[in-house]
């Protein structure tokens, strides 16, 4: 687990002088969004950034332009919540605004061997996957890879994988998140001696589509209607599919039920760890950041209002199973 790194609405980083990374394409999968690789200044002004170390700049889609701003409250809520996100802080490019996200892994560790993207295995397990779109993510299959990767004693999986795995998917749910798809998960092999390597589930990245970023700030005002609030959050879904050839993908709540045997207690531990009203103090401190693409003050209590509300569906599922 990282420490929590705070950034105070002062020390905005601007990255317009760091280096960019050449090896950019090979180490990171494309998205959607505007993003790049750069590595930070020897000498950081700020002690929340690793000196010499990659990070990503990302944008927002130009239809959202505070788009970002949701990689960076998605921060604030897993530090809550202890869980594993890449420490994201607030950064302009010149005149660009966006999400600096501190790389998930260290290819100088002596330990770290390679980092593989869930696509890489989906390949092996479904000959015609569709690398574009995802169709055929599913939940089976990812279950399946798990199982197959624990070949003990050469090569096995941490020991709590289906854990780690669950609460990127609690994570997602309680944020909203419909984009964790085959290259938004992956593994960290790490060699544990000589003769023996060790698997590890990668934190979880990329969480910028996600916490209503999408509804426009006119449209705030309908969703303090109970039914329109309801039927927006039953309405969203993650990315996995219960199986390949699934017509839909399984609901963010329904999704739980595939982690709750094993991971129950887990589940409402981290849950309890969220103080809501606390998260509400941490969210509006992000107004008094002075950028070109500030994030409003309803925004910030929009984005509250929808986690609340997903907080309490989920934790009600959870202790009534």
């Amino acid at each position: 687990m990282h420490f929590i790194k705070h950034q105070s609405y002062n020390h905005i980083i601007d990255i317009s002088n760091w280096i960019p990374d050449a090896d950019y394409e090979k180490a990171y999968p494309q998205g959607a969004r505007t993003k790049k690789a750069v590595f930070s200044d020897f000498i950081s002004p700020n002690p929340f950034i690793k000196p010499n170390f990659r990070y990503m700049f990302k944008q927002s889609f130009e239809r959202y332009p505070d788009q970002f701003w949701a990689e960076i409250i998605a921060y604030k809520v897993a530090c809550e919540m202890k869980i594993h996100v890449p420490p994201t802080f607030v950064a302009i490019d010149g005149e660009t605004c966006g999400a600096l996200i501190e790389w998930f892994y260290d290819e100088n560790a002596s330990c770290f061997l390679r980092y593989i993207e869930g696509s890489t295995y989906f390949l092996e397990f479904i000959d015609d996957f569709d690398l574009k779109k995802g169709s055929q993510h599913n939940i089976t299959t990812l279950f399946d890879i798990f199982y197959r990767l624990n070949k003990p004693p050469v090569f096995s999986v941490q020991k709590n994988w289906i854990v780690q795995l669950g609460l990127i998917f609690l994570f997602d749910a309680l944020i909203g998140n419909t984009d964790r798809h085959q290259d938004n998960w992956g593994v960290i092999v790490c060699q544990v001696d000589d003769e023996s390597q060790i698997v590890k589930v990668a934190p979880a990245f990329d969480n910028g589509t996600s916490l209503g970023h999408e509804i426009l700030p006119k449209n705030f005002c309908k969703y303090n209607n109970p039914m329109m609030l309801t039927k927006y959050i039953e309405r969203g879904t993650h990315h996995l599919k219960e199986e390949s050839d699934s017509k839909r993908q399984i609901k963010h709540l329904d999704l739980m039920d595939f982690f709750l045997p094993s991971c129950k207690s887990y589940f409402l531990k981290h849950l309890n760890c969220l103080d809501l009203e606390r998260l509400k103090s941490t969210l509006l401190e992000l107004e008094k950041f002075e950028l070109s693409v500030p994030i409003s003050k309803n925004r910030l209590l929009f984005t509250h209002m929808l986690l609340t509300e997903r907080y309490h569906r989920i934790k009600e599922k959870i202790e009534n199973v």
